[in-house]
């Protein structure tokens, strides 16, 4: 699941981390049911995934005091492990995704992204995508068989280019013509092996089989369909924008494909999906929220503070226990949160009806264009929430700072 740039909580969040004296980075309670805040050593804190045992990975570090950005891991029992990549390295290490066995996946800078594979044991291997331009193989996911998905721009072309490193080591190179498409992100990678992503010169979803076999996808009406997290069933949710806004969406394993939104929203960012039908992700209302949508599709929200700069929510795991980010006076807090909340009227909402009696839209499946085939004109409506690298690839701290 997961991999990439983008915050105030107000003095009542300040007044409910309390410190755990002797237990650098361990869990600090709150008096918020089900949300639990804590930092890394008293550092910029962000997470990047959580896997189904409750394991959480992501980078932590100074982002305006020079110390190189780390990777930890904490355990649902709030023990943390640190690290950096490789051992010893004064690297910055963004870690981007956390597979159930507790193996995790990322990127290193040395001094251009790298990636990386950290295993329970405190092993690490290290990889360059096959013929990558020095310093830009990037990792978004990695599955419970060990597979590794990411992008890398080709030496030779110059462009994007996805891959899925299996875990014998060997690669799978994702290009899809036609050559107007020029960049092609892996996002997402389930179980089975099969990768979801999206086509930035076609501005679509795709999935692409171990066997070679290619969908490619769009919203209904939509200029952007892009792919945030795939199950093993073969749904998946993500975000699209439109000429009436941007909106998450969930796709079913038949094509249906249904639309996310919150009433009085400006926009909504999709990050996650649960088997069970939660969907996660945040949203601009009175501020940056984060949100569950249930199966029932209601809408809980989590606001930390009015005065907060920004929420993410960039995962969700099996349980529909999501983590995330906040960015606060003291620097950036990282949060567990089981979904509770006290939504009012104006926080509670139904995904609405799209302009069909059901709410669901038939989905769209798209042959690939031809080369040189022209393409609509695409309304300039700019994309919210963070920018495409920071979604995709764990950015470095200093890069928020």
């Amino acid at each position: 699941m997961s991999r990439v740039l983008l915050m105030v909580l107000g003095a009542l969040i300040l007044a409910s981390i309390v410190a755990v004296l002797g237990s650098p980075g361990a869990a600090q309670a709150t008096a918020r049911p089900g949300l639990t805040l804590f930092q890394v050593e008293d550092l910029d804190t962000l997470p990047a995934a959580i896997n189904a045992r409750g394991d959480v990975t992501g980078a932590f570090g100074d982002a305006l005091g020079g110390l190189p950005d780390r990777g930890f891991i904490r355990d649902r029992s709030g023990g943390l492990t640190t690290f950096v990549v490789p051992a010893g390295c004064t690297c910055n290490a963004s870690p981007a995704d956390i597979n159930d066995s507790g193996v995790v996946a990322g990127i290193y800078w040395d001094p251009g992204a790298r990636g990386f594979i950290r295993f329970p044991s405190g092993e690490f291997v290290t990889f360059d995508a096959p013929n990558a331009l020095p310093g830009t193989t990037y990792v978004s996911a990695i599955n419970n068989r060990g597979d590794v998905a990411g992008q890398f721009f080709d030496a030779t072309t110059l462009g994007a280019k996805g891959f899925v490193r299996e875990r014998s080591g060997a690669f799978r190179i994702i290009d899809v013509p036609p050559d107007g498409i020029d960049f092609d992100t892996p996002l997402s990678l389930n179980n089975a092996g099969v990768v979801a992503g999206s086509l930035r010169g076609m501005e679509a979803g795709f999935l692409l089989t171990p066997a070679g076999q290619l969908t490619t996808f769009t919203v209904p009406d939509a200029f952007v369909t892009d792919p945030s997290d795939l199950l093993a069933s073969g749904a998946l949710a993500g975000t699209y924008i439109a000429p009436t806004g941007q909106f998450g969406f969930v796709r079913s394993p038949t094509g249906d494909v249904e639309s996310v939104e919150i009433a009085g929203a400006e926009w909504v960012q999709v990050s996650s999906l649960t088997p069970s039908g939660v969907v996660g992700g945040w949203y601009l209302g009175t501020g940056q929220q984060v949100f569950m949508r249930h199966r029932d599709r209601s809408i809980t929200t989590l606001d930390l503070s009015a005065d907060a700069r920004g929420e993410y929510l960039v995962d969700l795991n099996d349980r529909g226990v999501a983590t995330g980010y906040a960015y606060t006076p003291d620097g950036v807090v990282a949060f567990l949160w089981s979904g509770v909340g006290e939504p009012s009227p104006s926080e509670r909402g139904q995904a609405r009806e799209p302009a069909l009696a059901s709410s669901f839209l038939p989905g769209v499946v798209s042959v690939v264009a031809e080369p040189g085939a022209e393409r609509p004109t695409r309304p300039a409506i700019a994309r919210h929430g963070w920018p495409d690298e920071a979604r995709a690839f764990p950015p470095r701290l200093r890069d928020l700072a």
